[in-house]
């Protein structure tokens, strides 16, 4: 779990592929990553790579369907 962070929508979970697409354009990772749901509203976020993972931290405030996505360690 050293390379992954939860995160977190309010509301319901936006469709799969629409939060996958944007985190891929919004991060640009060089490696890989994966979501895996953990509840309504929360999945974890699992980074091949300690430089993306802290990229996706620094990069600031994310809205995905309108709501803002929260990062957490």
């Amino acid at each position: 779990m050293e390379l992954s962070l939860i995160g977190m929508l309010s509301g319901p979970r936006p469709n799969w592929t629409l939060l996958q697409g944007s985190l891929i354009r919004r991060w640009a990772a060089k490696g890989d990553f994966d979501i895996i749901p953990k509840g309504p509203g929360a999945f974890l976020i699992r980074f091949s790579n300690r430089e993306d993972m802290e990229a996706a931290l620094l990069v600031g405030p994310c809205f995905i369907a309108g709501k803002c996505l929260v990062l957490k360690r």
